[in-house]
């Protein structure tokens, strides 16, 4: 009896965290569409994945840790920008930035670095 009881609340428990798993989008035009149908916000990450050791530090302790999925899931549409140094990205994916399409023409990010979060509510406008 004492099996099936752990067994229960194990597979229970690996649902709960399953349904706690963040969607980043990618598509700055989707997440877009997204936040103006859902009325939230969107939290955009500005992150280079492959070099740049405090944007790793912030996904490994904030960004990944049930708390922040669960604020996240009822909150914000969460975007993701990468500026990967060494990994390929596709041109579909690049296309799809319009902030920007490489990490060095963006000076106002420059200046402070990333990783970078930035709040954009419905009405406000993305810079190209």
């Amino acid at each position: 009896m004492k099996k099936i009881v752990v067994i229960t609340v194990f597979i229970l428990g690996s649902f709960a965290v399953q349904a706690q798993e963040l969607v980043w989008q990618t598509n700055i035009n989707k997440a877009m569409e997204i936040s103006n149908k859902t009325k939230k916000p969107m939290l955009l990450f500005f992150t280079g994945s492959d070099w740049c050791g405090w944007c790793i530090r912030l996904q490994k302790e904030v960004l990944k840790t049930p708390e922040f999925a669960a604020w996240a899931n009822k909150n914000v549409v969460l975007v993701e920008l990468d500026y990967p140094r060494r990994a390929p990205q596709s041109e579909e994916i690049k296309s799809k930035m319009p902030i920007c399409k490489r990490l060095s023409e963006f000076k106002d990010f420059l200046r402070f670095g990333l990783p970078r979060l930035s709040r954009k509510e419905e009405n406000q406008v993305l810079q190209e």
